[in-house]
Protein backbone atom coordinates (compact mmCIF):
# COMPACT_ATOMS: atom_id res chain seq x y z
CA UNK A 1 0.00 0.00 0.00
CA UNK A 2 0.84 3.36 -0.65
CA UNK A 3 0.77 7.03 -0.03
CA UNK A 4 -2.62 8.60 -1.11
CA UNK A 5 -2.31 12.10 -2.32
CA UNK A 6 -6.40 12.48 -1.05
CA UNK A 7 -5.44 11.83 2.48
CA UNK A 8 -3.07 14.65 2.78
CA UNK A 9 -4.30 17.86 3.50
CA UNK A 10 -3.02 21.17 4.94
CA UNK A 11 -3.71 22.19 8.55
CA UNK A 12 -2.02 25.45 8.84
CA UNK A 13 1.04 27.73 6.75
CA UNK A 14 2.76 30.53 8.15
CA UNK A 15 6.30 31.97 6.80
CA UNK A 16 7.20 29.11 4.56
CA UNK A 17 6.15 26.46 6.99
CA UNK A 18 3.36 23.78 6.50
CA UNK A 19 1.76 22.09 8.90
CA UNK A 20 -0.28 18.95 7.35
CA UNK A 21 -2.36 16.15 8.33
CA UNK A 22 -2.39 12.68 6.75
CA UNK A 23 -4.81 10.32 7.89
CA UNK A 24 -4.58 6.24 6.45
CA UNK A 25 -5.75 2.79 7.44
CA UNK A 26 -2.01 1.73 6.89
CA UNK A 27 0.32 0.83 10.00
CA UNK A 28 2.93 3.32 10.69
CA UNK A 29 5.73 0.68 10.14
CA UNK A 30 4.00 1.20 6.69
CA UNK A 31 4.30 4.96 7.00
CA UNK A 32 7.58 5.44 8.56
CA UNK A 33 9.03 3.54 5.18
CA UNK A 34 11.56 5.84 3.77
CA UNK A 35 9.46 5.84 0.17
CA UNK A 36 6.12 6.33 1.33
CA UNK A 37 5.76 9.95 1.02
CA UNK A 38 7.42 10.31 -2.19
CA UNK A 39 4.42 10.81 -4.15
CA UNK A 40 4.26 14.50 -2.27
CA UNK A 41 7.96 15.62 -3.06
CA UNK A 42 6.36 18.09 -5.35
CA UNK A 43 4.20 19.79 -1.92
CA UNK A 44 6.15 18.94 0.93
CA UNK A 45 9.36 21.17 2.42
CA UNK A 46 12.30 20.95 4.35
CA UNK A 47 11.03 21.82 8.43
CA UNK A 48 7.32 20.77 7.12
CA UNK A 49 5.89 18.78 10.17
CA UNK A 50 2.89 15.71 9.28
CA UNK A 51 0.42 15.12 12.17
CA UNK A 52 -0.24 11.40 11.09
CA UNK A 53 -3.34 9.06 12.22
CA UNK A 54 -2.48 5.49 11.28
CA UNK A 55 -4.49 2.25 11.92
CA UNK A 56 -5.64 4.67 15.74
CA UNK A 57 -2.58 6.03 16.38
CA UNK A 58 -1.49 9.36 16.26
CA UNK A 59 2.25 10.91 15.77
CA UNK A 60 3.96 13.64 13.89
CA UNK A 61 7.14 13.51 11.61
CA UNK A 62 9.02 16.09 10.37
CA UNK A 63 10.37 16.51 6.45
CA UNK A 64 13.92 16.42 6.65
CA UNK A 65 14.86 16.06 2.76
CA UNK A 66 13.03 16.66 -0.01
CA UNK A 67 14.08 16.15 -3.60
CA UNK A 68 11.39 17.16 -5.95
CA UNK A 69 13.77 16.25 -9.63
CA UNK A 70 14.18 12.86 -7.91
CA UNK A 71 10.49 12.68 -6.40
CA UNK A 72 12.03 11.82 -3.25
CA UNK A 73 11.44 12.88 0.45
CA UNK A 74 12.52 11.94 3.82
CA UNK A 75 10.55 12.08 6.90
CA UNK A 76 12.37 11.86 10.56
CA UNK A 77 10.93 11.41 13.48
CA UNK A 78 10.84 13.65 16.80
CA UNK A 79 13.90 13.39 19.00
CA UNK A 80 13.12 11.51 22.03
Amino acid sequence: MAYAPKDLSVLAYANSFTLWHYATQHDLTQVDEPSYFDGASDALRIGDQITINASGRNTFRFVEAVDSRAGTVRIGKPEA
